[in-house]
């Protein structure tokens, strides 16, 4: 190997920091260009924390006061229910993903979880719930849940022509 003297190498004019043009900003503006959080950074920061919210306040209300785990029930659909009407799928999906419904109304259970698909549809796409929809069994609940599985199947399933 043979090494070069100074008076050997000759100067180039391109760029040493990896074939930044000289367009009148600097590799340090570009970097700072490439950190910037994009627009959905704090949209989903904030879906987040509203999914911690309701979580932590349902739980939490559940455990100390056991008495008023319906009015808990309530108030955790009715902010699902909001959330929708915002279309905040992703504090949904959280929602109903990590929702424990083991000591809540059955109703409180079915919002959720119809909430739940309707927020996985919207975020994921039909195929997310399709067969979830189809495996629900609505026979022992209130003809409002059939109508409801009725009206989620024909959005999830192709239409047929005949």
């Amino acid at each position: 190997m043979k090494l070069l003297r100074s008076s050997e190498v000759t100067p180039t004019r391109q760029p040493l920091m990896g074939g930044l043009k000289s367009t009148g900003s600097s590799w340090a503006e570009k970097k700072k260009k490439s950190l910037a959080p994009s627009t959905e950074y704090p949209r989903m920061s904030l879906q987040r924390l509203i999914a911690l919210e309701v979580l932590l306040f349902f739980k939490v209300r559940a455990r100390v006061e056991k008495i008023h785990l319906d009015e808990a029930a309530k108030w955790l659909s009715g902010k699902l229910d909001f959330l929708v009407t915002l279309s905040m799928w992703d504090a949904v999906c959280l929602v109903s993903d990590s929702f424990d419904a083991t000591q809540s109304p059955r109703k409180t259970q079915l919002s959720v979880k119809i909430n739940g698909w309707i927020a996985h549809a919207n975020r994921d796409g039909l195929d997310s719930i399709r067969g979830q929809i189809s495996e629900w069994d609505t026979s022992g609940l209130e003809e409002r849940y059939a109508v409801t599985k009725k009206i989620l199947a024909r959005t999830v399933e192709p239409r047929r022509v005949g």
